[in-house]
């Protein structure tokens, strides 16, 4: 999987202002100082980059790098891999992406090309992996990550709403609106308000984005069909592992929302496309999933061997 990602940095356009050179550098020193970080930082400006071209001033960054960005917190992670106990990646999530890091590299040698589709996907499955293994190291990865996503998700939903700027996606949002409802039952006091607010933010950008079609999107449909059944595999191995997470433990809120997010976010890609950089939010969103599943069937294993 790292040889695929790599090899993928020369088919990432190189037209990057310096400010966008700058973020991209930053990203990769804070990601190989601490890869907790390094995916807290993405999670956030997988939300806030797409803002930046769509402001009614000059933008900074008229193409914001959000692939670049992925691209250079996975090189971090790699170079700091870690190697503990804890929840893994199900089998059949490893071996579809393994085939499908296998399928990217064959297409580049073969046609010296590769989809801008293929390499947003490739990467949405390096992040789901890294939020799955860092979760080993750091479990107040499942408390920080929603909070980050939903954070920036809302900001975007608000500006969505009270200004002229149309950043919609309806799968987005719809996905960020389960997530968020699901923390608002776990959570108590100030962080519950946190989340009434984020939720409402995304129920309104859900609204608005079932008016309004989005002006960009990002179609698996448009990749070749043996990538689109891998990256189904993908998917369904987590949602494998989730079922089983959820039968141990009934009534974690957070679980429930994260799968209702993910099966959500898949439901409306059907027939409302969603943009890149939501692509990869929905990979935070279904390692995390898969993560805290992962981490319920584990803990149910020693109650299972002793009755």
């Amino acid at each position: 999987m790292s040889a695929a990602l790599l090899l993928s940095v020369s088919m990432i356009s190189s037209d990057t202002n310096r400010v966008a050179e700058a973020i991209v550098a930053a990203v990769l020193i804070v990601s190989i100082c601490d890869p907790v970080r390094g995916l807290l930082t993405i999670a956030v400006l997988a939300s806030l980059l797409a803002l930046l071209p769509l402001l009614p001033f000059p933008p900074l960054l008229p193409d914001p790098p959000v692939q670049p960005v992925v691209l250079a917190f996975l090189v971090g992670w790699l170079a700091r891999q870690p190697r503990r106990s804890g929840p893994r990646l199900p089998a059949l999530s490893a071996i579809a992406a393994w085939l499908f890091s296998g399928f990217v590299v064959v297409s580049m040698v073969i046609a010296r090309t590769i989809t801008i589709p293929a390499v947003a996907i490739l990467e949405g499955m390096g992040v789901a992996i890294a939020v799955v293994e860092l979760l080993r190291r750091s479990p107040a990865v499942a408390v920080q990550l929603p909070v980050a996503l939903g954070g920036s998700v809302a900001v975007v939903a608000a500006v969505t709403l009270i200004g002229r700027i149309d950043v919609s996606s309806l799968s987005w949002f719809a996905m960020m609106f389960c997530v968020a409802s699901g923390m608002t039952l776990r959570d108590r006091g100030n962080a519950r308000a946190m989340w009434v607010v984020v939720v409402l933010a995304t129920l309104g950008g859900c609204v608005k984005s079932f008016l309004r079609s989005p002006t960009q999107r990002f179609d698996i449909a448009d990749a070749p069909w043996v990538s689109t059944v891998l990256v189904l595999l993908f998917v369904a191995g987590a949602l494998i592992q989730s079922y089983r997470g959820i039968t141990v433990s009934r009534r974690d809120a957070r679980l429930i929302g994260c799968i209702a997010g993910v099966v959500a976010f898949i439901v409306a890609q059907a027939g409302n496309p969603a943009r890149a950089d939501a692509s990869i939010v929905f990979f935070l969103v279904l390692g995390l999933t898969t993560a805290l599943a992962g981490s319920h069937v584990l803990d149910a294993r020693p109650f299972l061997r002793t009755n």
